[in-house]
């Protein structure tokens, strides 16, 4: 896949988005605990070189003036129950010429572990998406519309959707939903206000944003993400093995690319996405562990990673449906990647270790 970094007839200048948020926060979806593993995407780890440079104070009024007029252009619009419908119209107007869907997801973390014999860590790792998939609620979801070259709509592009889920009844990881807390999340308009999976389903369905060959979607280490999806389109618990799922996914999302795989096609790419933003100096807007903002800076930092070092094109039998850490197809280019890949699987299965060694309880006391 070679994407077009000429000039959009429809965008006539490329916008970059920015925000005043400069504090590196580091992020873990799951559990939060010190010294505690999780499987999450984010890491909470950032050298001082990898922090975004200061504006000097002769240039700070100018980017403050350029990060105001950014925002008011580029939009996070929060979808509820109420404008699920309006919003959904809007989008499928706009995926016609923004046909990359960047996508994040934040949920109740994790709350069992599979039990059994597994012939490969591969086998564990699906088990492991699956049993919590199928046990918890997405909790939002968040999509962020861009063209062929990494433009932006202007005005609302990013929709960041808010499902029912009721602390007193549903399952969760207490760790994680304290960090989502923290992070803005309001649970009680959750609980009142929040879309139904099989609303939402049905809206995705006839969207023109899944089951479509010209659309293509863009994520960060995102097995949780499109198990979670693939749950509320299908309705069902996933499938029972790994190709499976793989085959499913094929069939909602024919086109998809995860950053963090193509990471380790890269010499110098590590960590988790805001780590990875930093190194490349996107900044983002809005605030960090809500699904819209990451979403938003998900796809910026895809469409940098592109120009940096895929500008000649992505090998779409090597890359596209692939997910990191998740199954066992590496690209295999050279044996330094073959490292890469062993790195990031060792890395995976110390942090399954120490989550399982001490597992959170999946209800706050009643």
């Amino acid at each position: 896949m070679l994407l077009d970094f000429t000039n959009d007839p429809m965008m006539v200048q490329k916008h970059s988005v920015e925000s005043d948020e400069d504090e590196i926060v580091g992020k873990e979806v799951l559990l939060d605990h010190k010294g505690e593993g999780s499987v999450s995407e984010y890491d909470s780890t950032s050298s001082d070189e990898e922090v975004l440079s200061q504006p000097s104070e002769c240039d700070i009024k100018t980017v403050e003036i350029s990060e105001q007029t950014t925002a008011s252009e580029h939009e996070i619009r929060e979808v509820w129950s109420h404008n699920l419908y309006q919003e959904f119209m809007e989008i499928c107007h706009l995926v016609q010429k923004y046909p990359f869907i960047a996508m994040d997801t934040e949920f109740p973390g994790i709350v069992a572990k599979p039990i059994g014999n597994f012939s490969t860590m591969d086998e564990y790792k699906y088990q492991l998406v699956k049993c919590n998939v199928d046990l918890l609620k997405l909790i939002q979801l968040g999509i962020t519309l861009f063209d062929g070259s990494g433009n932006l709509p202007k005005g609302v592009c990013t929709w960041q959707f808010n499902f029912k889920f009721n602390l007193a009844e549903d399952l969760y990881a207490e760790d994680s939903i304290d960090l989502l807390q923290n992070s803005g999340l309001e649970f009680e308009k959750h609980s009142n206000f929040g879309i139904e999976p099989a609303d939402f389903a049905e809206m995705l369905l006839g969207s023109g944003l899944v089951l479509m060959d010209n659309v293509t979607w863009l994520t960060f280490h995102s097995a949780y993400d499109f198990g979670y999806l693939l749950s509320q389109l299908t309705c069902q618990s996933l499938p029972e093995s790994e190709s499976e799922f793989l085959e499913t996914l094929k069939i909602y999302f024919p086109n998809l690319y995860d950053i963090k795989y193509l990471m380790l096609s890269t010499d110098n790419l590590m960590g988790g996405l805001q780590r990875v933003a930093n190194k490349l100096k996107v900044k983002r807007i809005g605030s960090q562990h809500q699904a819209g903002s990451d979403s938003l800076l998900t796809g910026q930092v895809f469409f940098k990673v592109y120009e940096k070092y895929f500008s000649h094109g992505l090998d779409d039998v090597k890359y596209s449906g692939q997910i990191c850490g998740f199954n066992s197809t590496m690209p295999a280019d050279s044996t330094a990647l073959s490292d890469r890949s062993k790195e990031v699987d060792e890395s995976i299965c110390a942090e399954l270790e120490d989550l399982h060694s001490s597992m959170v309880s999946p209800m706050r006391d009643q």
